[in-house]
């Protein structure tokens, strides 16, 4: 079986003992996702250094790519192509992957339960504030009661 080639990228420009730090990092559990746009391909994670008690950002772009994939960490590490914390967070983000947890699937939010104040209880909140199933299914229920009256 073939490596991903996010992997193919770790094992290509890092080297030894940036990568045997990188997974230690990783296998810390100190990357955390931070931001992801599937729309652009980026994604960025926080990382927490194995030695110190700072914390860098790691910014992935185009990372379904394997040729346009970019990284760049807030860290002041100058010596190679990628750090440790780089490493770690392209390791995450190969988890993420694996799981599925960045996947195609939709996402559904249960609002039944959603309590909303407003001051002003006018049409365009309403629209804004629901879903289009909600919003017909209120607009039918205000014509039956021939509450019409009540929004403006």
């Amino acid at each position: 079986m073939a490596l991903p080639h996010i992997l193919k990228h770790v094992y290509t420009n890092g080297t030894d003992e940036v990568i045997r730090r990188g997974k230690k990092t990783h296998a810390l559990g100190f990357v955390e996702l931070v931001e992801f746009d599937k729309l652009t391909g980026n994604i960025v994670f926080r990382v927490k250094d194995d030695t110190y008690s700072s914390f860098y950002k790691v910014y992935i772009q185009k990372y379904s790519d394997p040729k346009q994939i970019s990284l760049r960490c807030t860290c002041p590490y100058n010596l190679g192509d990628i750090c440790k914390h780089e490493v770690a967070s392209l390791f995450q983000l190969q988890e993420l992957l694996d799981k599925g947890q960045l996947g195609d699937e939709e996402v559904y939010y249960d609002q039944r339960h959603t309590v909303v104040k407003l001051r002003n209880f006018d049409l365009r909140s309403l629209r804004a504030l629901c879903s289009s199933e909600s919003f017909n299914d209120a607009e039918k229920f205000l014509q039956k009661k021939k509450g019409e009256n009540y929004i403006s």
